[in-house]
């Protein structure tokens, strides 16, 4: 087990900001926390980090106590927070080597690593560069990269690509997939959906620091699902297709609109090749079929009745 926690209870004065919260992360994960600003995310992480001390439960990383083996837990442990916590008076390189440094390398082992670090980061050209002449993109890189210096086994992500232009975020999103197809768990926490679902084979809905939903995007989505939309672009429509297809099992709503037949069935039917057959046998001619399903802002809206970004 890679994270585990059992009934954890963390405050700020008189506020109880996560209550009896229990989670287990296993090897392979990218998990992806989703909620809106003050659902409970950066808490959750310095909670396990030990940056926020716990009031009650406990928190167990690869299966060692965080409060008897703290020490020993870090060094495979990385952390790129919200804000950019680079070292202004040091350029592209020295930034990089001193988190190296800290991680035990010395002499071409440690300038090597640099070198692979910062070609990862897409920054090698820029390696003589202050972070304040890197634009947003080029800084968030820099502090990934600094952030897997000890090329930690688990890492932790809050908000990396916040405030980036798309490109610059599809090159971290990017990143993140690398660094785990190299072994690393990554818990990654945004409230942008499309990050979420680039990036994370787990999703954990959190709202008000408790877990609404957990499971993969299709299974966080099925949880609300109750209908299937088939939208379907015909040569013609008349009265018998509609009336055929109506009566097959599974359809609830048959509307006409232009060319266009809309096709509402109940979910977990798989009615779709028995809709294909009735318009074939009808000799009407399919020119587009596309299905709508409830994406995760839908599920989570349904779930927790806020809007992500509220």
């Amino acid at each position: 087990m890679v994270i585990n926690l059992d009934k954890l209870k963390v405050s700020y004065g008189d506020k109880t900001v996560l209550n009896n919260y229990s989670l287990q992360v296993e090897k392979g994960e990218v998990v992806g926390l989703l909620g809106p600003n003050g659902a409970g995310k950066t808490t959750l992480m310095n909670s396990i980090l030990g940056i926020k001390k716990i009031s009650e439960g406990k928190v167990e990383i690869f299966d060692k106590d965080v409060k008897k083996h703290e020490k020993e837990i870090k060094k495979d442990v990385g952390y790129v927070p919200q804000e950019i916590a680079l070292i202004e008076e040091l350029n592209v390189y020295d930034n990089v080597a001193f988190f190296t440094k800290l991680s035990g390398l010395r002499g071409k082992e440690a300038a090597d690593k640099i070198k692979e670090l910062l070609e990862f980061a897409e920054l090698w050209d820029r390696r003589k560069a202050l972070p304040k002449e890197l634009s947003g993109g080029m800084q968030r890189r820099l502090n990934i990269a600094c952030s897997i210096a000890n090329h930690p086994k688990l890492l932790f992500m809050d908000e990396p690509a916040v405030g980036v232009d798309p490109q610059s975020r599809n090159k971290i999103l990017d990143m993140v997939k690398t660094i785990n197809k190299q072994g690393t768990v990554v818990v990654y926490s945004s409230h942008y959906m499309e990050e979420i679902e680039a990036v994370c084979n787990r999703v954990i809905i959190m709202d008000e620091g408790k877990i609404i939903a957990d499971g993969s995007c299709e299974q966080i989505k099925d949880l609300i699902i109750k209908e299937l939309a088939v939208r379907l672009e015909l040569s013609e429509i008349n009265e018998t297709v509609i009336e055929e297809i109506e009566k097959l099992d599974g359809v609830s709503k048959v509307e006409e609109e232009e060319n266009y037949l809309n096709v509402i069935t109940e979910k977990g039917s798989n009615c779709l090749e028995s809709i294909v057959k009735v318009v074939f046998e009808n000799g009407i001619s399919i020119y587009n079929i596309s299905c709508d399903r409830s994406n995760l802002e839908t599920a989570f809206l349904t779930l927790t009745g806020k809007k992500l970004r509220e």
